[in-house]
């Protein structure tokens, strides 16, 4: 039996010295109460001792929850719709929690380009993922500090104008080849699920792309620059997806393309899109509306105050590229207007307000090849077919619910079947377009 003693010192007197110990039983159940308590109040304490730090700065910040912070619930949410939400209520400064890490969440162009471009050095490296495979850790993205700045000059030469301009040609060839495909389903079907374009059904079995894409994964070879394209190709089957979804919803803006097109009678190649600025107004409008990226990360590296607020080492600066619907950048910010980026009103935009390949020295290293591969395909596509909404076409664009799902969901609820394209061959109607 284990005892508690309380002693008390006994009053000196002439005679012999007394000592009262009073005995409190270990499992006394007032005892296991205290112990209990006391111990899930220090817990408490340090699961949420960050908990102050966006409100001792005046930052609006949502209620956190010990351990889960602010994310409890986030993952069945629909992530581009919380974020706008969160944004609209408590303004372009947001305090969030990560478990007990803070974030500051940003749509605040100043600060932005504080970050990401002044104030680079102390922003260097993303958001530390620690469970990475041999192969994600070749990921530029994922690289930090002086590994990330030997890959990246590493890389950099193999984007150079001349080098595009080469690979301009290949990319020419599998345009070519994705518009044979839809040749075949024009004449089968006359319908193209745009949400099933695939790495895998684009190409033929023996088609190098796909044999290198399954290769990229067997050691010893060094393949950064492929892992690379690998990376961003599916991004852009995406994103000429949804190219096609607007062409088929916004008429006028389809025609606009192909009277713009059609002024060249030579190839489309690298020299000949060079001539088509509307392309890039509409391919930078959907990119504004429906940015690759969900979020854009940075972590601090060293104590700084940015415009007045304090980051900490360590801590997280997250800007929501979805959370970019703000009016005070974008009149009627829900509307698709391409005559935004035109040369007379694009020089009134802000330019931190915009990242669809990130921002400062740590942008997407591929971003000029990106922009090639989309303007080449959407080029001779639009050179041959024309795109119309068929009856289960939905009238906007919506998102896939879930944290872990940035996969645009063409529906109009959940059980509607997927949307699907009219895809009309220009070349076999009676008033052929050439």
């Amino acid at each position: 039996m284990i005892y508690l003693c309380r002693f008390v010192t006994a009053v000196v007197s002439d005679s012999a010295p007394e000592m009262d110990v009073s005995v409190l039983q270990m499992n006394s159940p007032v005892i296991w109460v205290i112990v209990t308590v006391s111990t899930a109040y220090a817990i408490y304490r340090y699961l949420t001792s960050s908990f102050s730090y966006f409100s001792d700065q005046g930052i609006p910040c949502p209620k956190p929850w010990p351990l889960f912070g602010i994310m409890w619930g986030i993952w069945k949410a629909n992530l581009p719709k919380y974020e706008q939400e969160t944004m609209k209520k408590y303004g372009k400064i947001v305090g969030y929690f990560d478990g007990s890490l803070p974030n500051l969440w940003i749509t605040d162009a100043v600060i932005i380009r504080l970050v990401f471009v002044k104030d680079f050095d102390h922003f260097v490296n993303r958001r530390d993922v620690t469970l990475q495979t041999r192969v994600i850790r070749k990921f530029l993205t994922l690289m930090k500090d002086q590994d990330w700045k030997d890959v990246r000059s590493s890389i950099t030469p193999v984007f150079t104008t001349c080098k595009i301009k080469r690979m301009s040609l290949m990319i020419k060839d599998c345009a070519d080849q994705l518009v044979f495909k839809f040749d075949g389903i024009a004449k089968s079907e006359g319908k193209i699920d745009a949400k099933a374009m695939t790495i895998e059904n684009l190409g033929a079995k023996d088609d190098p792309f796909i044999r290198n894409a399954k290769a990229v994964f067997s050691p010893p070879v060094n393949k950064r620059p492929l892992i690379l394209i690998l990376y961003i190709f599916p991004k852009l089957l995406r994103i000429i997806g949804e190219r096609m979804f607007i062409m088929a919803r916004n008429p006028d803006v389809q025609e606009k393309l192909y009277d713009e097109i059609k002024r060249w009678s030579q190839a489309v190649n690298h020299e000949v899109i060079l001539n088509f600025p509307y392309i890039d107004q509409v391919i930078h409008e959907v990119m504004r509306l429906s940015p690759a990226l969900p979020g854009i990360e940075r972590v601090c590296n060293k104590d700084i105050t940015v415009n007045g607020v304090y980051i900490k080492k360590g801590m997280l600066v997250t800007v929501h590229t979805y959370a970019y619907y703000d009016p005070d950048y974008y009149p009627d910010p829900f509307k698709f207007d391409p005559n935004r980026w035109s040369p007379e009103n694009k020089s009134s935009l802000n330019p931190y307000a915009y990242m669809p390949f990130g921002m400062g020295p740590r942008n997407c290293v591929g971003m000029r090849f990106a922009m090639e591969e989309i303007k080449i395909a959407l080029c001779i596509i639009l050179k041959q077919y024309r795109f119309f909404p068929v009856q289960e076409t939905p009238d906007e664009m919506k998102f896939e619910d879930g944290l872990f799902v940035q996969t645009v969901c063409y529906r109009r609820d959940r059980t509607s079947p997927v949307m699907e394209f009219c895809v009309n061959n220009l070349d076999n109607q009676s008033t052929p377009r050439f």
